[in-house]
């Protein structure tokens, strides 16, 4: 028998009650806290992880097993009655109120979480917002002609000139960079690639070097203009030295029937651009679907109001900044370096961010209690088959299903399908069309 209830509730305190008396629901626990006791364990004649559950039961300090199948029983009742009560977990406080292994436990669980607040009329929001922002997506004669060009540009032909460089020339260049005697070694760069003319480079920078040859050197400055996107060089004046390694014609291709059928199965450059349209259109529709969910959830932020503990503010920033490290070190950029380009400590950065985490948060909880109101419930089928396209995504699926908690992406699956079930009720509020 188990036995779950509520046993006092205050401002962001919540104290949940459990007693469990069920021999199986230990017995099952028990298992796993060996299993999990165990994956690590080195035993002559076995490999790690492929010990057998009998061998492994006798292996394992009992008193071991019996914290760790309390612990593990707790945290799936509490997760389980996390998202039936739908609470917002800050924190965890556990106190054993008795514990008989394998025959009985009882113990309370104190959750801290966000304290109650009064839910916008969500509804009518959506619904006034629609009337202000809808709008029909629709490309112009520009946009196509764009597209195109940019097809043409990736199907150009580079050749080696002799001549100085033009705009619209393929060039190589190195270059070294000081300000006030002092060498920008982060701010240079060995055989640097770029289209002249297309404005890559710190204003005025292009036009110094137009009509230089390969092999050609100069030495020029330039002021960086006062929004410039290194802080630390704004309005600075910055001495460059340059070399010119390679200077390449661009030979374009003329947008012809001849061109339209190289790409593909078109008759023509008619047929070519009505497909372009096709595609450019469907894009468009999307991001101003994406552009009115974003603002649409804007506006209901706007009028919601909600005291964010500062626990939960400082733990969104970090999490935010892990990110934001993890994806700068992928690209190969240190993070020390980073933040010496762009002027700003860690804590600065860290203070600038906290508006994101703020609406981070905020609108994780809209949605989330959204749902609730909604009676938003996800099919076991879609939850399994998010879980399981998100493994597909990695590069070992084998490799994946050990390194990730099968647990916790479940319930991060039902998270991302839930909110995304939220939206499109949103967004029919809103009276947005929504594709079938």
């Amino acid at each position: 028998m188990t036995k779950i209830e509520i046993k006092e509730e205050r401002g962001s305190k919540i104290i949940i009650s459990f007693a469990i008396d069920d021999e199986n629901i230990f017995k099952k626990f028990g298992d796993k806290a060996i299993a999990d006791l165990g994956k690590d364990l080195s035993l002559k004649g076995y490999r790690p992880g492929k010990i057998p559950a009998a061998v492994l039961k006798k292996s394992v300090d009992e008193k071991l097993v019996q914290s760790r199948t309390l612990e593990m029983l707790a945290e799936d009742y509490l997760k389980k009655e996390v998202v039936r009560l739908n609470i917002f977990v800050l924190e965890t406080d556990f106190k054993l109120l008795k514990y008989i292994p394998g025959k009985l436990a009882e113990f309370d669980i104190e959750i801290t979480t966000i304290p109650k607040y009064a839910m916008p009329d969500y509804k009518k929001i959506a619904e006034e917002f629609g009337k202000n922002n809808k709008k029909e997506s629709t490309l112009s004669d520009k946009e196509i002609s764009e597209a195109l060009e940019f097809i043409r540009k990736s199907r150009a032909k580079y050749v080696s000139s002799s001549y100085g460089a033009k705009p619209g020339d393929f060039i190589e260049i190195d270059f070294e960079a000081s300000t006030g005697g002092t060498r920008l070694e982060d701010y240079e760069s060995k055989n640097y690639p770029f289209v002249l003319g297309e404005g890559k480079l710190i204003p005025g920078f292009e036009k110094e070097i137009e009509e230089l040859k390969s092999n050609d050197t100069k030495e020029f400055s330039l002021t960086a203009p006062k929004d410039y996107w290194r802080e630390d060089l704004q309005n600075k004046k910055i001495d460059f030295k340059v070399k010119i390694n390679s200077v390449l014609n661009r030979e374009l291709p003329e947008l012809n029937d001849d061109f339209a059928k190289q790409l593909g199965s078109f008759d023509g450059m008619e047929s070519l651009k009505e497909s372009l349209k096709g595609g450019l259109l469907t894009e468009k529709r999307q991001k101003d679907k994406n552009d009115f969910t974003l603002n649409l959830l804007k506006q209901i932020l706007l009028e919601t109001k909600i005291e964010l503990p500062q626990m939960l503010i400082d733990r969104e920033v970090e999490k935010i900044m892990h990110d934001f490290e993890h994806d700068i070190v992928s690209k190969g950029i240190e993070k020390e370096k980073y933040l010496k380009q762009i002027g700003k400590s860690e804590d600065q950065l860290k203070k600038d961010i906290i508006p994101q985490a703020e609406n981070n948060i905020k609108t994780s909880l809209i949605l989330k209690d959204i749902a609730v109101l909604e009676k938003i419930e996800i099919a076991e089928e879609k939850i399994k088959e998010r879980v399981n396209d998100f493994l597909k995504e990695l590069s070992s699926t084998k490799k994946a299903e050990k390194e990730v908690d099968p647990e916790n992406l479940y319930y991060h699956a039902k998270e991302v399908l839930k909110n995304q079930d939220v939206i499109e009720k949103l967004l029919l509020f809103a009276g947005y069309k929504l594709d079938k």
